[in-house]
């Protein structure tokens, strides 16, 4: 089943009202949207269920080795769960590298060469992942992938991060060079989503106050580490 706005996964999904709606959810800033940590299995059935909706949407279909991963049940991995409303509707993955020694996955089993090589092994790296938002015919969609974002600086900075790796999509690119991605390898051709997956990588050292300074990407940040940098006369 494809499912193409948020009316239809509401009803297609019978696990929806297991999402506690009152424990740990916190305010993005932006009307109707915030975010949750998952800690418990019936929200990471959600996570999950949220990256099969959003590939059968795109016209994908997953097999369940690449909606659930070993990396689901670290306890150094953090995922996260974006709400509109009480519906949750985006996810997203991080997970910490230490660059001198990173964790397997996926990218640093492509690219880790080349993450040292850029990095020069220094550091912390915090690689994103699994990040999945629902169509809407609402006004809040377009911004789902900025508020699900903030779940990931959020964990950069509370992590000491001075990077951020993502293995991306090749129809993505482009919004991730906007936020200062860069490509870092050749790209590689997974054949199970029938498209490129190219890795970048953001010096978050670098690019932060930049973001924090943008008038679209700010979005990203937590409001109130967001409005400690609004200057007067910026529009949010």
């Amino acid at each position: 089943m494809t499912l193409h706005t948020v009316e239809q996964w509401i009803q297609a999904s019978p696990w929806t009202n297991s999402v506690d709606a009152e424990r740990g959810w916190w305010p993005t800033g932006l009307a109707g949207l915030s975010n949750l940590r998952v800690t418990t299995p019936s929200e990471l059935d959600a996570a999950v269920e949220i990256r099969r909706a959003a590939n059968e949407a795109s016209g994908r279909c997953l097999p369940d080795s690449l909606l659930r991963d070993d990396l689901d049940s670290d306890p150094q991995v953090q995922t996260y769960l974006l709400r509109d409303g009480l519906l949750p509707v985006g996810t997203v993955r991080g997970s910490v590298h230490h660059l001198a020694t990173p964790r397997q996955t996926s990218l640093t089993r492509h690219a880790g060469a080349e993450l040292r090589r850029f990095t020069k092994s220094n550091g912390r790296c915090l690689e994103v992942g699994r990040l999945a938002v629902l169509r809407s015919v609402g006004q809040r969609a377009r911004h789902y992938p900025l508020a699900v974002l903030q779940n990931i600086s959020w964990e950069a900075d509370t992590a000491d991060c001075g990077w951020i790796a993502a293995e991306v999509v090749a129809q993505h690119v482009g919004f991730y060079r906007r936020l200062g991605f860069e490509v870092i390898a050749e790209p590689w051709f997974l054949r199970a989503l029938d498209s490129f997956l190219v890795p970048m990588l953001l010096n978050w050292t670098f690019h932060r106050e930049r973001l924090l300074g943008h008038r679209l990407y700010f979005r990203i940040f937590r409001p109130e580490v967001a409005a400690r940098s609004i200057q007067p006369g910026v529009a949010v």
